[in-house]
């Protein structure tokens, strides 16, 4: 009979095909020892019940170190354990990416004022009030991270397409996802942008005028 299932654990099994041992051990060749069994657990029968009682009965006729059993639902486990894992690795890497890139923005931003005390004199000089200043350089920081998020967005896009294409695996674009990174985008902005802005809504004009 066809067996045909996705790939497990690194294994796949399609294109093999699953005959009875006996079957096999007349037609085919005679061994004497086989190295791996696939047990069947009919429709009504607990599976995890069926791996216990084969691993008691195998218990008393081998060594507990001679051999293995995984379940389905230990394969659902170990393949739990092993996304969480990743999660948990790729979450890091994203946060210190995050932190990263915030500090530069912040940098990018303390240069600007920086640069642009001057401007920034005479804007307060004409009535600019300081929320205005400040609402200007918040609008600039949201403004860089949101564009460096949106490229993040279609490159990475287009890296899962070209993967894809490679591997035959089907592709799906996940909404809540983009969201998700636009508005981390924003936050970041938000964040390590705020400290620049309120250092240029508190220049005193005399002085901002006055730098050289």
């Amino acid at each position: 009979m066809a067996l045909t299932m996705d790939m497990t654990l690194g294994s796949s099994y399609n294109g093999n095909v699953f005959i009875p041992y006996n079957t096999y051990d007349q037609r085919f060749r005679r061994v004497s020892r086989v190295s791996s069994y696939i047990i069947k657990v009919e429709e009504g029968y607990d599976a995890s019940a069926v791996s216990e009682e084969v691993d008691s009965y195998l218990a008393r006729l081998v060594p507990a170190d001679d051999y293995s059993i995984y379940s389905p639902s230990q394969m659902v486990d170990m393949m739990s354990e092993v996304m969480g894992t990743l999660t948990s690795f790729l979450s890091v890497i994203a946060a210190i990416s995050l932190l990263v890139g915030g500090i530069g923005i912040m940098n990018i931003m303390l240069v600007s004022v920086v640069e642009r005390t001057r401007e920034i004199g005479i804007r307060k000089a004409l009535g600019a009030a300081p929320r205005t200043i400040r609402g200007q350089f918040l609008v600039e920081s949201i403004t860089l991270t949101l564009t460096g998020g949106i490229a993040g967005v279609l490159f990475g896009n287009l890296i899962g397409c070209v993967v894809v294409s490679y591997a035959g695996w089907p592709l799906s674009f996940s909404l809540p996802a983009v969201a998700i990174a636009i508005g981390f985008s924003t936050f970041v902005g938000i964040f390590f942008g705020y400290y620049p802005a309120l250092k240029a809504s508190r220049l005193d004009p005399i002085e901002a005028l006055s730098y050289e």
